[in-house]
């Protein structure tokens, strides 16, 4: 057991506002005010607790929008004649793809980063396969789809993070992914660059390694690294 480096309360507020987007329960706050949060392993509980909780989707869904900065897709603006499929409702589209993508890797039972980071599927509707060069999708609600592993891992590989952090860095405390270059992954008429997809996807599989080499591999355990130093 490793002792929490900030006070119980403090950490269970922090753990609120990630997983819940909203304060703590009255109960999670007494028990911190009694020093039952004094470890790591006490806020794992207190953090699976908060997941099996209804609002764990629409925080974790505010945790990876402000993450990967996802509003901005909506805003893109791409040129008619190279990307003829993009449009606003596109835009919305891709935003909602990955939050559905990340919210429910953390959530499934079992749920690693690493499969966060090299999942080879996502949330596709008729109007995004195209960018995927797939057919035979029809309807506009999300749903799961098996994509070629050679082409596509995880959140790193998806529309949305591509498009918006093309020439960024995305950092978290404890881990810096460069994007830089990203740029020429973007979405064609009918499929995106496979060798641009090929870098992605090595970076996004050695992040993924790095993390189980740690023995830290579950996607809340990374969430709390990053919020409490452990």
């Amino acid at each position: 057991m490793t002792p929490l480096l900030i006070p119980g309360e403090e950490a269970i507020r922090r753990l609120a506002d990630i997983l819940w987007n909203a304060e703590p329960s009255e109960d999670l706050l007494s028990q911190a005010r009694l020093g039952h949060f004094t470890t790591t392993d006490d806020l794992y509980g207190a953090a699976r607790q908060m997941l099996a909780d209804p609002q764990a989707r629409r925080g974790l869904a505010t945790f990876y929008r402000l993450w990967l900065r996802l509003e901005g897709a909506f805003h893109l603006e791409k040129d008619p004649q190279l990307f003829p499929p993009f449009s606003p409702m596109v835009g919305n589209d891709i935003e909602t793809e990955t939050e559905a993508f990340a919210v429910n890797v953390t959530l499934m039972p079992g749920g690693t980063f690493t499969e966060l980071m090299t999942a080879p599927y996502s949330y596709i509707n008729e109007r995004i396969a195209p960018i995927y060069g797939l057919s035979g999708i029809s309807g506009y609600d999300l749903r799961k789809v098996a994509l070629d592993p050679k082409q596509r891992a995880g959140l790193l590989t998806q529309p949305a993070v591509l498009a918006i952090t093309q020439n960024r860095v995305l950092i978290t405390r404890r881990c810096a992914i460069p994007m830089i270059g990203v740029a020429a992954a973007r979405a064609r008429k009918t499929a995106v660059l496979p060798a641009a997809f090929a870098t992605v996807r090595t970076m996004a599989t050695r992040i993924a390694a790095t993390h189980q080499a740690a023995k830290n591999p579950s996607v809340v355990a990374t969430i709390h690294a990053s919020l409490f130093g452990t």
